[in-house]
């Protein structure tokens, strides 16, 4: 089974790295294929930034859609599923 986590994020440059930091160790101690989808909902601040780091630095594949303007949780959370190719 493929386990998709989606992120909704608007300006969520103080809370993202923690958020991703527990997925890490969450995914670590599993036994199944996963996949990391952060939503970018028209953030102004270094969200996308953080999250770029995180997954170059600890070598994890983030998948990072980008909405135009800030569309709200709702719409970040089905363009997620959308893009998704988990169970």
């Amino acid at each position: 089974m493929k386990i998709t986590i989606i992120i909704p994020a608007y300006n969520e440059e103080k809370r993202i790295l923690k958020t991703l930091m527990q997925i890490k160790e969450y995914v670590k101690k599993r036994d199944e294929d996963f996949e990391i989808i952060v939503i970018d909902d028209g953030s102004i601040d270094s969200t996308v930034r953080i999250v770029k780091n995180f997954a170059l630095n600890f070598n994890f594949e983030i998948k990072i859609l980008k909405n135009g303007k800030n569309r709200g949780k709702g719409y970040s959370l089905k363009k997620g599923m959308l893009a998704s190719n988990g169970d």
